[in-house]
């Protein structure tokens, strides 16, 4: 059987892979984390600081040169990231077309609301002596 899961950019406020980068190809810009291609030297450095796994290089065409019956094409390594689809409208589109509906966008307030809904209900439901 093979299963596949998605290894998403968390969008780290204080992001390891913006810190290493020697270009500032990886900015910190509205909340999420941008790769700024025609910066990025392909050196991998992100790669290696990205505690998650979420960043990859990649091999991208660019340009084509054509030497009598032979045709090269040079490619560059750069690196590749969710960009959490900042230029969509609706945001980012894994969410509108995962399959079981499993991924949801959430903003950080939301996130303490639910930490601190479950840290109550599970204060209430221990029996009394058990703060002793």
């Amino acid at each position: 059987m093979k299963l596949t899961a998605p290894v998403q950019c968390r969008q780290c406020e204080n992001a390891p892979c913006v810190n290493v980068c020697p270009t500032n190809a990886l900015v910190y810009r509205d909340n999420t984390v941008q790769l700024i291609r025609e910066r990025c030297i392909g050196c991998q450095t992100c790669v290696l600081a990205c505690p998650f796994g979420a960043m990859q290089i990649v091999s991208k065409p660019v340009k084509q040169v054509e030497l009598g019956p032979l045709t090269v094409r040079k490619t560059v390594r750069v690196a590749q990231k969710c960009d959490f689809c900042i230029d969509v409208p609706g945001g980012p589109q894994c969410v509108s077309v995962c399959p079981t509906k499993a991924l949801h966008i959430v903003d950080t307030g939301t996130l303490e609301e639910k930490i601190n809904e479950k840290r109550e209900k599970s204060a209430f439901s221990l029996p009394p002596d058990a703060f002793c």
